[in-house]
Parts: structure tokens; sequence; C-alpha cells
């Protein structure tokens, strides 16, 4: 069976993503898996190319956004609020570090990224409309919970710190599309530069597994107790019951120490929980990574 693991880790060694591949785009990494059997939730799988534009959103101070009064939701104390115009901050990539290119101010989350996210103009040289969930140039990335504050009347009593990173979205003109039911690997790219080098080298390589083992450090330790949690889980249920509100997924946590890269992490995840629209984002340049094994899709595309 072909991985995208093993794509990523030929890519890597012949310049063409990573921290070599300057002169394409940026050394970020953006990976989106749909591991486990192929069945309709899990049909394709993307490794995304090195990316030249890409947009953030931070949490403003607590001068401008300052939190809600103590309040409890779960007793019928709902408080609607005007919310404030976030900072959308657009980057390019200019060929050794990224650079800022334009900055907007907007209380919508959806017009701010519309703004600063066009569609792509050029379509991605494909043998096969259908062989592919896109047909274009697209951007992805991750977008916080705490985004709730732009997209609801709502201030969140326990606010994020300053500057905390709320959405990345990068622009993915190249990528490599596993198709898994042909088991076969797809080269998308408006730079034919890059395409026909990815293609050369995928076919050129073996493609081998990889099942990194990971080294820990501190053990985890969690926000709560297992009674806590019940506790915590009982009220919730009293809520709705009363019909406070109609769902609340509370998150318990576990902090500790992985002294492994977080690539490792993540294909420690996929080989040991394999798990339709897994994910894997690495921010070089911030310092930040993020493991996804989320059970559920919450968006898609229509018409590529």
């Amino acid at each position: 069976m072909i991985s995208l693991e093993s794509a990523r880790h030929h890519l890597i060694e012949h310049g063409l993503l990573g921290n070599q591949a300057g002169s394409f785009g940026s050394p970020d990494e953006l990976m989106l898996v749909s591991a486990g059997p192929a069945s309709y939730l899990s049909e394709f799988s993307l490794l995304c190319g090195p990316s030249t534009r890409r947009v953030i959103v931070r949490q403003p101070s607590r001068d401008d956004l300052p939190s809600a009064e103590k309040h409890s939701p779960l007793s019928g104390q709902t408080r609607i609020e005007e919310g404030i115009q976030f900072e959308f901050q657009r980057e390019i990539w200019n060929g050794e570090a990224w650079e800022k290119d334009r900055s907007i101010s907007d209380s919508s989350l959806a017009s701010g990224m519309r703004e600063l996210c066009p569609a792509g103009e050029v379509s991605f040289p494909s043998s096969s409309p259908n062989e592919t969930p896109f047909k274009n140039p697209f951007w992805a990335g991750a977008l916080s919970y705490d985004l709730l504050q732009m997209t609801q009347p709502i201030r969140l009593q326990n606010l994020p710190e300053k500057d905390d990173l709320l959405c990345v979205l990068w622009e993915v003109n190249r990528c490599i599309v596993h198709h898994k039911n042909e088991n076969r690997l797809i080269v998308m790219s408006t730079d034919s530069e890059w395409k026909m080098k990815s293609e050369r080298c995928l076919e050129d390589e073996p493609l081998r597994s990889f099942s990194p083992e990971l080294t820990y450090g501190r053990k985890p330790a969690s926000n709560c107790t297992d009674k806590e949690h019940e506790k915590i889980v009982k009220t919730v249920q009293e809520a709705i019951v009363d019909g406070q509100l109609y769902q609340l997924n509370y998150g318990r946590s576990w902090e500790g120490e992985i002294h492994s890269e977080p690539w490792h992490v993540f294909s420690h995840s996929v080989a040991s929980n394999p798990a339709p629209y897994s994910g894997f984002l690495h921010m070089k340049d911030e310092g930040f990574a993020l493991v996804s094994a989320s059970p559920e899709s919450l968006l898609s595309t229509e018409g590529g």
C-alpha cells in the first residue's frame, strides 16, 4: 500500500519539501490523512507542497477585547455581546522567510477570509476531472474553536493569551493526492517544475513505510480527576435536560512531554489509531505543530 508518509520522506530528500525547498516555497507542512480502510469517509489523503502565501489571525489584547464577566451558561445565563474587529495578516514567502504582505481588520471571519484568500485563477492540470476532490488551487489549514468570538455574539470568560494563534491558512497550489481506492499518488501543481520533479522522484524511489519510536519525558497529567470529570459530565447532562443548551463538548486534557519530532508523533498516531480526517500541521518559524485524529469532518469542497 502506497503511503503519503513515504512520499513525504522522498520529497524532503530531493529538496521538494521542507527546509531545502525554499526556492519553491516555505518549509511549513500540512498533511490531511484519511487513514484506516477505504470507505466513503476515507477516500483521499493530501500532502501539501511548499506554499508561498499564508493568512494568520491572532488573539487581540485584553485591552481591545476584555474577558466577559463571570456567568454560567449552564444555569441559563446567556450574554449576547457585540464583537470587535480582528486583524487578518497575509504573508508571502520571499525565498528565505515569511514577510508581511497585507493586513486588514474585520469583525467577520467569512469576509476577512474572502478578502485575503482569493480563489485560484489557474486550474490544476489533470487528466480526469473526477480523480481528485478539487480542480483548482485552494486554501487549507486550521481554525481554533476560540474563533467563535468572531462567528458568534459571545465573549469568552477564559480568553487565549494575547497573540495566540487562532487561525492559519496556506494557499495550496502544489500538492500530492493519495487516491486510496486506486492506490496511487496524483501530483497536482500549477508549478510545472515542481510537478515534473515530484513525479520523477516518486517514480524512481521505492515507497517504504516508516514507524518511528517516540521518546517520552514527564508523565502526562490531566486537568481533572476521573471523579471530577464524571461530575462535570453530569452537570452538562442536567443543563441539556433543563433546556439551557442542546450540546456541550467538555474537553479533558492531558499535558506531558514527548522528546520527539512533531512528525514522529503524527506518524505514531496514524499507525496506532488510524482514523479518517487525521491531520498534521507544522509552522516551522512559529515553533507550532498540531497533530489531530479527529473522527469527523466539518468542512468539505463542492464542485472543486
